[in-house]
């Protein structure tokens, strides 16, 4: 929207506008280009994921567990493709992503917070 208002040629503009805009409030949308803007805005962090494993044979079973650390969103992209909307439908309770630049919320130690609000 931005990009159109501003004509073409204007991504460097753009980009240093919303640079500038400390606090972002994010709502459900279907833009890919949006969600994955946003995503890496919440950047990538080392996340620990397991998976365990079980194998069966005549002489007995095994299991296992690993755990390894991988980069990934700390937000997803889809995240925001699932975001509450209002409505009768959602008990009128609409959803939204926080971003909050340099500096965190308490309650979740980082810079961002997942939170409703009751549509009026």
């Amino acid at each position: 929207m931005y990009k159109k208002a501003l004509g073409q040629g204007s991504d460097n503009a753009v980009e240093a506008f919303l640079g500038n805009l400390q606090t972002k409030v994010f709502h459900q949308n279907s833009s890919t280009d949006t969600n994955e803007w946003a995503a890496d805005l919440f950047a990538r962090d080392w996340l620990t994921k397991r998976s365990s494993q079980a194998g069966w044979s005549q002489g007995g079973g095994s299991t296992g567990n690993t755990l390894s650390q991988e980069m990934q969103h700390q937000v997803p992209p889809i995240t925001f493709t699932r975001l509450a909307t209002g409505g009768p439908q959602n008990n009128f309770i609409v959803e939204a992503v926080i971003y909050k630049g340099g500096a965190t919320f308490k309650s979740t130690g980082t810079n961002f917070l997942k939170c409703q609000f009751q549509q009026g």
